[in-house]
C-alpha cells in the first residue's frame, strides 16, 4: 500500500541532489520521510531505484548507477534493507 521516492534532484543548481526516501501511503493519502540506517545511501539523481525481496525474504531497495555531485557518474549497484529505514 506504499508508494517509495528515493533522492533525485529538488530545484535547480548543481547541489541540489538529495538522499531522501519519502514513502507515500495510499489508503491514508500521507507522505512520511524515513531515515536510512549507517551507511547511508549515496545522494543522486538519474538512477534507478527498485524494491525487492531478499534471498532472506527481506525488503530492499535496489538503486541502479545515477550521478552524484560528490562522486560523479556512479556505476554500481548499491542496496538498502529498507526496515532499519525509520520515520
Amino acid at each position: 500500500d506504499d508508494i517509495y521516492m528515493f533522492g533525485g534532484k529538488l530545484e535547480g543548481g548543481p547541489s541540489n541532489v538529495t538522499d531522501e526516501l519519502w514513502v507515500f501511503n495510499i489508503p491514508q493519502r500521507t507522505w512520511s520521510q524515513r531515515k536510512p540506517a549507517p551507511p547511508p545511501p549515496h545522494a543522486q539523481e538519474g538512477h534507478s531505484a527498485h524494491l525487492v525481496e531478499s534471498a532472506n525474504g527481506e525488503p530492499v531497495m535496489v538503486v541502479f548507477f545515477g550521478y552524484s555531485p560528490v562522486y560523479s557518474y556512479i556505476s554500481k549497484v548499491q542496496e538498502y534493507n529498507i526496515r532499519k529505514w525509520r520515520c
